[in-house]
């Protein structure tokens, strides 16, 4: 068995929010119109991917990278 990673794509919301639910599976459902909203405005975030773990149709895991802008290193990101 192989996993890709990736970044993620519209389509797996429901695929992440199945692997959140049994990361926190006292937490409620999203109602879809809010998940889709809220999935929107993380996907259209600057220096933000999601990455996902996928095997076969099924996500495995996933990864959420931020690349942020700093006062360090001369300012690089």
């Amino acid at each position: 068995m192989t996993a890709i990673i990736r970044p993620a794509e519209d389509a797996d919301l429901q695929g992440l929010l199945g692997l959140y639910g049994e990361l926190n599976p006292d937490d409620s459902a999203l109602p879809e119109a809010r998940a889709q909203e809220v999935w929107a405005a993380i996907r259209s975030q600057p220096g933000r991917t999601i990455l996902v773990a996928a095997v076969g149709d099924a996500l495995a895991g996933s990864a959420d990278c931020v690349v942020l802008p700093n006062l360090t290193r001369g300012v690089r990101t």
